[in-house]
């Protein structure tokens, strides 16, 4: 589904071209208006906690970090606060110093601040940088962190308990048979809200030890290595005697 929001005016009609790059055409199943709807792609806030700021006049830069962060976010949307007098228009670069990723914008007094990202992953190691050049740094208010509300359509029975497992590492597709009666799901269903967030630590898998055979026991080979040594001095003594014979 490709949602459009359109500012109001005075047009009656607007016109929609789509570049397919592609060898099949898309198939444009239905175009039609949507008005006061909760729609899904709607921003929930995260909290990334207090964020520590340090002006560098060396390397002209302000340096924002989130040393309360604890896990990792897909964000898609910054609103900063700034209630600087003088106008600013400063470069800025959100970057996670692990994988540097990397997404750069400019802060400016002319507009509303609010930067939007196509999944940028938000790490504890993830830095704010505002570059400053020769200006005297900006003054943040605040910094909110937003994501977009993801959902997933599970079959659920009242009165059972279920745990939700996020495994980022887990590259393996899933698929389930829900997928197959998907125009049948009623469009208005119960959203639950998640609680108690944690981290799990899965455990390892415990491989049982197999017992050794006779041939790998370490007493059978230090057996081998004593036999073999004890063979090869005699053989050194027997080539020696020889040698003393025929001189």
């Amino acid at each position: 589904m490709l949602i459009i929001d359109f500012p109001r005016g005075n047009y009656r009609y607007y016109e929609i071209t789509l570049w397919n790059d592609q060898k099949n055409p898309l198939e444009v199943l239905k175009v039609g208006k949507i008005k006061n709807s909760n729609l899904y792609g709607n921003f929930t806030e995260i909290d990334p906690g207090k964020f520590v700021i340090k002006n560098n006049n060396n390397e002209k830069n302000t340096t924002i970090s989130f040393p309360e962060l604890k896990h990792t976010y897909c964000i898609n949307k910054i609103a900063f606060v700034i209630k600087n007098k003088p106008d600013y228009y400063r470069r800025t670069i959100v970057i996670d110093s692990i994988s540097y990723n990397q997404e750069s914008f400019y802060l400016s007094s002319g507009n509303d601040n609010v930067i939007l990202f196509n999944d940028f992953f938000f790490t504890p190691q993830t830095f704010i940088i505002i570059e400053n050049l020769n200006n005297p740094p900006v003054v943040i208010d605040s910094i909110k962190v937003f994501g977009l509300c993801r959902y997933a359509c599970l079959y659920l029975e009242a009165g059972k308990n279920y745990h939700l497992l996020l495994n980022p590492g887990d590259t393996v597709s899933s698929a389930y048979d829900i997928e197959y009666f998907r125009n049948e799901i009623p469009s208005e269903l119960a959203v639950l809200q998640i609680k108690n967030l944690h981290d799990y630590v899965i455990p390892e898998k415990i491989v049982p030890q197999r017992e050794l055979t006779l041939i790998e026991k370490p007493l059978f080979l230090w057996g081998v290595i004593l036999i073999v040594g004890a063979f090869l001095v005699f053989i050194c003594i027997r080539l020696i005697k020889e040698i003393k014979k025929k001189g």
